[in-house]
């Protein structure tokens, strides 16, 4: 029987390499801290394609499917692909337009959730009431969101640095 201690030495080879990993996260993740501005127009043109890649598979899938309320599906997919569309081709102002895009998203979600939990209650499900909680609460936030858009820009970029060096740290940990 081998000794613990050769186990170990023999199972950790190249020790190093998550650390380096983890050091070069840490100064990423400060670093996008440090030029919010820069950091906050790369994660909108990433929003951006995101939010396309979003419209897009909802479109298909909508389309694909029988569903209450098929019409009004389809048409915040087909929103939620032209403003993807928009805000990646005009990335200077989109900084703004993102904030209350993230407001309205979640505000039209919302609607739809509650929506769907009246439908969920008339069909008898259990746990209806959980997605109307969690819609209100949408609702409420939505609206707190459109009221001073700079707290998702700020947000974005503060929390995205954050996770990074989280990341980082874990990597070393």
């Amino acid at each position: 029987m081998e000794p613990l201690l050769n186990r170990f030495n023999n199972t950790i080879k190249y020790w190093y390499i998550p650390f380096i990993i983890g050091v070069l996260l840490i100064v990423f993740g400060f670093y996008i801290m440090k030029v919010p501005l820069a950091s906050l127009m790369a994660l909108v043109t990433m929003f951006s394609i995101s939010i396309i890649l979003t419209g897009l598979s909802e479109v298909l899938f909508y389309s694909a499917n029988q569903i209450p309320n098929k019409g009004l599906h389809i048409l915040g997919a087909i929103l939620t692909l032209v403003a993807g569309l928009v805000l990646l081709f005009n990335p200077m102002s989109s900084a703004l337009v993102i904030s209350f895009l993230v407001a309205f998203q979640l505000f039209i979600r919302s609607v739809q959730g509650l929506m769907f939990s009246f439908y969920l209650k008339r069909e008898l499900v259990g746990n209806w009431w959980l997605l109307l909680v969690i819609s209100i609460l949408g609702v409420i936030i939505s609206v707190i969101l459109v009221s001073n858009p700079m707290i998702v820009g700020m947000s974005l970029v503060y929390m995205t640095g954050l996770s990074i060096v989280l990341g980082g740290v874990l990597a070393i940990s």
